[in-house]
Order: C-alpha cells, then sequence, then structure tokens
C-alpha cells in the first residue's frame, strides 16, 4: 500500500513548481512557501504574493527538485467495467 500524503501541511523555505491541468507550470523560487489544505492550495512567493490553486486545476508539485505531491483529492473512482461479467469480451 503506497504511503499517503498529508491532507493539511505547510512546506516552508522551499522551492516548488505546481503543475496545471492545462499544461501550465507556476515555478517558486527557494524560500517560498506552500500551503495545503485538502487538496487546495496557496501558493505564496519569498516576497509575500500569494497565489490560491483550486483543487480542481492542478495535477501535481514537485517540492526542492525531489519530493512529488500528487493530486488525489480531484480524483474520480474507476468506471465499471463495460462488459460487467468479466469475461472476454470475444465469442466462443
Amino acid at each position: 500500500m503506497g504511503r499517503r500524503g498529508p491532507d493539511v501541511a505547510v512546506y516552508r523555505n522551499c522551492s516548488f513548481v505546481i503543475s496545471l491541468l492545462n499544461r501550465e507550470r507556476l515555478n517558486y523560487e527557494a524560500g517560498s512557501q506552500l500551503h495545503l489544505d485538502h487538496g487546495e492550495l496557496t501558493a505564496i512567493t519569498a516576497a509575500g504574493e500569494q497565489r490560491r490553486v483550486p483543487v480542481r486545476e492542478w495535477q501535481d508539485v514537485i517540492i526542492n527538485a525531489a519530493d512529488v505531491l500528487t493530486n488525489r483529492w480531484r480524483r474520480q473512482p474507476p468506471a465499471p467495467s463495460p462488459s460487467g461479467d468479466g469475461n472476454s469480451p470475444h465469442a466462443g
């Protein structure tokens, strides 16, 4: 079973890159802060500028070029199998 990240966390004095679903990347340099609250992100630059990123807009965050935070809050449950019976779709 994989390790599950926190629902609420604050990463201080770090650099990070937020990957958005529209393929845009938001880069934050060393000294920035990242606040995570149940999938909602608040990114704060070292100069104090803030940007909120709603849970539906981001895909993942790379923190300090090492740790990856994946957005598990926007994931949908898997769709049921179309065949429903688990048998091969080929007629026999």
